[in-house]
Order: structure tokens, then sequence, then C-alpha cells
């Protein structure tokens, strides 16, 4: 179901591209969508491989989700299925209503707001790209193998002290591991033996890609582990090293190497989406004042606090994650003892 939603939004992107530059436009973009080799058929309506590509290029997601036949064939699926519902409306006139007209024009502006944002974004993470790859963007590739603390369990007298032999009882497990590697184990079967990270455990440890500006550094603590990487040579195994997740011994798969654009491009462009926006609204609509010729409107405007910006006012819309906000378990229990200590201090 998400995978048909997903093709049921890019589709309408599509078609609002489409429509947007006549006749001519609207013949390109089916010449580069009926490109390639056909995929699939249904009721006179084909999906060729133009189609994906072309949604691809513009939807790192679904490139990715290409790779997998399961699916590739989800979104094939979906697209045949908004494709023979766009041609029943073609044919049946729909299209050329002048309602409907107007609706693709409105929906247009929209998309090319979006299409600002994404340009400028585009532009910026190139710009950035350039100017700090040797030192951002430098990386290298390693695995690892994580040993997790138990943590101290909430009724415990002493939770310091109990975490820190929890946390002992973590690094001896560590330094076993790493005993059993010095002594000939694969490092593959100590993975599966001794890590506590999922995500990797069953890629051999694969950690991935990372360099010393990397944004989880800072957060996890990660530091000195970063450092450690750097400083070893390909297929070199690390003693345990501590950072906020327990103790990593880390074996360095491949040299450090700048990043190609190719592979930090998504990381760049979500470290300066909320900036660059924030600076678009500030230069175009911001900085700019608003001149009411309405005259309830100038009213209005005249009472308003002048330094309280009004909410809702933004013509881009961009998805972010915002964290959930921490429930003060302690604020809520002393307000509800605080009337037991009042009727107390009345008696």
């Amino acid at each position: 179901m998400k995978n048909k939603i997903l093709s049921v939004s890019l589709l309408g992107l599509l078609f609002l591209a489409s429509c947007g530059g006549g006749s001519a436009s609207e013949s390109a973009f089916e010449a580069k969508i009926n490109s390639g080799k056909k995929l699939a058929t249904k009721n006179g309506v084909s999906i060729h491989q133009g189609y994906l590509d072309y949604i691809a290029s513009f939807e790192p997601k679904i490139k990715e989700r290409l790779n997998d036949p399961a699916s590739k064939k989800q979104l094939v699926d979906g697209l045949l299925t908004q494709e023979i519902l766009y041609k029943e409306s073609v044919k049946r006139g729909i299209t050329e209503m002048d309602k409907y007209q107007n609706r693709v024009i409105l929906n247009n502006r929209r998309t090319f707001i979006q299409a600002l944002m994404m340009e400028e974004i585009e532009k910026q993470a190139k710009a950035d790209y350039e100017k700090n790859k040797e030192k951002k963007y430098n990386k290298v590739h390693l695995a690892h193998i994580l040993v997790r603390p138990q943590r101290a369990k909430p009724g415990d007298k002493n939770p310091k002290q109990d975490q820190s032999a929890l946390e002992a009882a973590a690094l001896v497990k560590a330094k076993e591991a790493k005993q059993k590697l010095d002594a000939g184990s694969k490092w593959e079967d100590i993975v599966k033996e001794y890590s506590d990270d999922v995500r990797t455990k069953k890629k051999g440890g694969d950690f991935g890609l990372i360099g010393k500006e990397d944004r989880r550094v800072k957060p996890l603590q990660m530091e000195d582990l970063v450092d450690k990487a750097f400083s070893l040579k390909v297929g070199e195994i690390s003693d345990p090293i501590k950072t906020r997740q327990g103790y990593h011994i880390i074996k360095v798969l491949e040299a450090p190497k700048v990043a190609s654009f190719e592979e930090v491009e998504e990381e760049i462009k979500m470290t300066l989406r909320s900036e660059i926006q924030k600076e678009l609204m500030t230069s175009l609509i911001d900085s700019k004042e608003t001149v009411y010729e309405d005259e309830d409107l100038k009213k209005l405007s005249e009472k308003a606090d002048s330094k309280v910006a009004p909410k809702g006012n933004s013509p881009i819309q961009v998805r972010t994650t915002q964290p959930k906000p921490k429930l003060d378990i302690k604020a809520k229990t002393d307000a509800k003892k605080e009337p037991a200590s009042k009727a107390k201090s009345a008696h």
C-alpha cells in the first residue's frame, strides 16, 4: 500500500510537470517515459523503463528500491493503475474542462514553489561539497563489533555503582572478543557471537563510511573511535574503544578517501535543508513589508504586534521530523502531590 501511495504522488508531480509547457512539453514528457524496455502492459497501457528512470532521477529513495525486484514490481503495478485512470480521464475529455485546468494551474504553482526550494538545495549542496570535501567528506570504511553494557534496573539500591559494574563487565566481554581475534578467530564469527549491533551484525559488522565531522560523532561520543579508524591500516583491528553506545572493536575495510558527491549528496541536503529554507523565506518574504489595500486587513495589521510573526504564512511546506517532547514525569508527580501538601498545611 505504501508503494502505491508513493507512486500516486509521483505520478501527480509528473503529470503537473508535463502540463506546464503546452503540447510540445507534454510530447517530450511522453517520449521520455515511454522510452526503454517495456516492463508491463495492462488494459492497453504500458509502463517502460524510461518511466522508472525518470522518477529515479529526482527521487533517490525510488532509485534505491529499483534494485529490489519486489519493490520494482509494486511501483510498476501502481503506475499501471494510475496511468490507466489518467488515460480514461483524457478519453472522457476531463483534462480539457476549465474547472480542472484551473486546478492544474494552481497545483503547478505549488509544485514550482517546491521546485524553487529543491533547486536552491541542489545548488548549495554542490557548492558545499566542493568547498568542504577534503575536510568534511574524507571518510573511512570500517566494520565494528559493539558490546553494549546492560542497564541497571530501576529498583537497584545503588544504580550508579551497579551501572559501573555492568560497564566493566561489557569491557571484559569486549576484551575477550579481541583476544579471540588475536588468536586467529575469523572476524565474521566473532561479530556473530559478540556484537550487539543488530543493524550491522548480519553484514559482518559493516558500519559503512564515517568521517571526523560526521553528525553522529559528537552525540555518540565517537571522537576517539574515528581518530583511531583514520590511524589504522586496511585490515588492522583495534582494541576496545569506548563510546556512548558501549565498547567497539573496529576493523578498517577501506583506507580513508574523499567520498564522491553522489555518496554524500543526501547527507548534505538534509543538513542544509532548514538553513536554506530560512534564508529563502528571509530574503523573499520576511524582510519585505506587506501593504494592505483592504481596509479590514489594514486595521487588523495595525492592531497586531509587529514583533509576533503570524503562524502558517509560509507557502513552502517542507517535511521534517521533529523530536517528540519528553514527558516530565517528576513535574507531573509533584503537581499531583501539591494539593495534598497544601491541604496538610491548611490544617
